[in-house]
């Protein structure tokens, strides 16, 4: 039997500490979630945030990719 993914970001983080799983981790942290729960829909939060003033914003993950100019 094979192991579920793991989608919690605190936990990707604890299991392998990359820059960007840093900061999924904290986007993650801010919106609720702990490394033992990850709160519902918090990708969808981290993607409508609104603390322009947070360091780590223009960074944030599950951002809409940008479209390409024709």
């Amino acid at each position: 039997m094979s192991a579920l993914p793991i989608t919690n970001p605190l936990q990707k983080f604890i299991q392998k500490p990359t820059r960007g799983q840093a900061i999924k981790a904290k986007c993650a942290e801010c919106m609720g979630c702990t490394a033992e729960n990850a709160e519902p829909g918090f990708r969808s939060l981290i993607r409508d945030c609104t603390s322009r003033s947070c360091p780590l914003w223009t960074f944030r993950p599950y951002q809409a990719k940008p479209e390409s100019p024709a």
